[in-house]
Order: C-alpha cells, then structure tokens, then sequence
C-alpha cells in the first residue's frame, strides 16, 4: 500500500487547485516550476550566446550549435541545460549574465519533475 500523498505531492499533481487558481499559485505552493516558468529565466540568461542570433560580442553562431529560443529547443537539451547551469555550473560562462542561485534552484526543480513526468515540460 502507497501513503497519503502529501499536499505538496498532491499540488503538484494538478497545474492548479481545485478552485482553479492559476498555476502560479500552485508554483508558490510548492508545486515543480512548469516550462513557462524556467522559458523567461533561460532567454533572460543564455540566450544571448545560445541563440540562432547571438546578441553577445564575439559569438556569431550558438555555442556548440545549441539554440535555445524555442520551447521546443530547451526541451530538447534539458539535460544540458541541468548539466551546465546545476551540476557542474560552467554556465552561463563566467556567470557573466548574473544567474542567480534561485534560478539555478528553478531550472533543477524543473528538469527533476520533467524526468518524472515529461508531460509537465511543456507550456
């Protein structure tokens, strides 16, 4: 036999609660970070390498052809994302574009919950 479920297992068991307040809500409860939570800190962070168009000086093309401006793209290369920026914290290089601790915290909680359930990586 399973126990309970906890509240913060059965939160973030639904992308909102049963009144149906927003998912942001549910977030603030404890819920895992959703992709339309982790998408802005990515753009915000790595994008200025990681993008079809680098907007940082001295890159003319992504970084090992890793593009991140899509949803589909950072889906894609979680793996690396949660490698470089979690894990081993090589990026962003130098930590130039001042990725902040909470942030590395929400791309983990996100990458864990999509290995869990894939479903949830998706806006």
């Amino acid at each position: 036999p399973r126990p309970p479920a906890s509240p913060s297992a059965s939160a973030a068991a639904t992308p909102s609660d049963a009144a149906g307040a927003p998912a942001a809500a549910a977030a603030s409860a404890g819920a895992p970070p959703d992709l339309a939570r982790v998408q802005p800190v990515i753009e915000q962070r790595c994008t200025g390498c990681h993008s079809a168009r680098p907007t940082f000086a001295g890159f003319a093309a992504p970084p090992a052809n890793v593009a991140l401006d899509t949803a589909d793209q950072i889906v894609r290369h979680a793996a690396a994302i949660h490698r470089q920026t979690v894990v081993s914290r090589a990026m962003p290089i130098g930590n130039l574009t001042a990725m902040t601790e909470e942030e590395r915290a929400l791309i983990d909680r996100w990458y864990v919950a999509q290995q869990q359930r894939p479903a949830m990586i998706r806006p």
